[in-house]
């Protein structure tokens, strides 16, 4: 499209690296032989969809260019180098892929955690059934203890009796 257009009209800049609407209102009527419409605004957005920038007028290499001119910019839309095309893909939704795909990795992640941390629940809800279950039982006596006792008893009575 660029190519085809009336220098006075629109153009590659100096060094090919973007391209210049010299003058708007001849540039939209151009627009219906390239696309469905023939409004610039239409045309601006699609550009922003891809990824093309407009440069600002103190950004620009021309200084002194007239303030109507309109320069958009991007890093895969060179003069002379049609291999570069393909790599110019729409922002949006590609934008969204990439949102729903890390959506869905960190659902996935959150599931994870939610079957990992219900494992702990039931096992600890298990502890704690065992720990009750054991709580009416009496408690058991030390065999150590128990025997101390029982031999300072029989001591004790032996003394006794000799005496």
């Amino acid at each position: 499209m660029i190519n085809s257009c009336v220098s006075d009209v629109c153009s590659w800049s100096e060094s090919g690296d973007s391209f210049i609407i010299k003058d708007q209102e001849r540039f939209t009527a151009l627009l219906p032989h390239f696309f469905k419409h023939k409004n610039f605004r239409s045309f601006v957005r699609q550009l922003n969809f891809y990824g093309f920038r407009k440069i600002r007028m103190e950004n620009s290499l021309l200084a002194q260019r007239p303030q109507h001119w309109a320069e958009f910019k991007h890093e895969s839309f060179k003069k002379e180098q049609p291999g570069l095309l393909k790599l110019i893909k729409r922002t949006g939704t590609t934008d969204q892929n990439n949102r729903d795909g890390q959506e869905a990795n960190e659902n996935e992640l959150l599931r994870e955690q939610v079957n990992s941390m219900q494992e702990q629940l039931d096992t600890l809800t298990n502890l704690v059934a065992q720990v009750g279950n054991t709580a009416h039982l009496p408690r058991a006596r030390t065999g150590t203890h128990t025997h101390t006792r029982s031999r300072t008893r029989t001591r004790t009575r032996s003394r006794t009796r000799i005496y």
